[in-house]
């Protein structure tokens, strides 16, 4: 089975890639201890034990690599939405330049003295804010898009780097969504042809489920404000 980096561009490497093979460390974990636990005909046991062994690391690499996309999007319909709304409105980029928001006013004028010099759009005063905050959120959302798209074009290590993190931040949540999946099937047919004791499955489980609230609760949202930040102080000095 070929697995072919070269096509894949580094964002895709570190934000979707580097996340699905995170995730599918546990899974292949359990698979190889149902493995070199279980009895064997007695032929060959031994030799035959230790090549099984190194089957599961195969499979959940080719998983992982091929899971990406799936990944991707379950971290988005499950998390991202629900955290930030589909359209954006309420993404942290979003946020930043809100009068409402807690980020410095000088910088907010700045970021609109520019939009409307290099791009030519107009952003919502205080006042439009005021009047209709829904409307203007809307209207920030794609000028945050082309600025997005700025910044990525300049090449500026931090700005990428707070982009990586931000991308395997939300993709690992989608990733642990789907080994807490084939760890569960994992458990079925460890119950059907009985390797390993039950109770390891039952704590992996729980273990995966804790590790998702915190990415969730504290290193999504953490990373989220982060790249916000990152990305319009590489907007400003480009």
């Amino acid at each position: 089975m070929a697995l072919n980096f070269s096509k894949m561009d580094v964002y895709s490497r570190h934000a979707y890639l580097y996340s699905a093979w995170t995730a599918m460390i546990i899974p292949c974990v359990l698979a190889i201890a149902m493995m070199f636990y279980s009895q064997p005909s007695q032929e060959l046991h031994e030799l035959w034990r230790y090549i099984l062994t190194f089957l599961p690391v195969v499979v959940f690499f080719a998983l992982g690599f091929f899971l990406r996309e799936r990944i991707r999007a379950t971290s988005k319909i499950l998390f991202q939405y629900p955290l930030f709304k589909e359209d954006e409105t309420m993404m942290p980029t979003t946020n930043f330049l809100m009068w409402s928001s807690d980020s410095p006013d000088e910088m907010k004028k700045a970021i609109r003295k520019k939009v409307k010099a290099v791009f030519g759009y107009n952003m919502p005063t205080k006042a439009q804010e005021a009047k209709d905050p829904n409307a203007a959120r809307k209207t920030i959302a794609p000028i945050v898009g082309a600025i997005r798209k700025k910044a990525r074009d300049s090449g500026d290590v931090v700005y990428t780097q707070a982009n990586y993190r931000y991308g395997f931040n939300r993709n690992l949540i989608g990733g642990l969504v789907w080994s807490f999946a084939l760890t569960f099937l994992l458990m079925i047919i460890n119950f059907i042809v009985p390797c390993i004791h039950w109770q390891w499955f039952i704590g992996t489980l729980i273990f995966i489920f804790l590790w998702g609230l915190l990415e969730f609760y504290v290193f999504l949202k953490f990373s989220a404000r982060s790249y916000a930040r990152q990305l319009f102080i590489t907007f400003l000095a480009i």
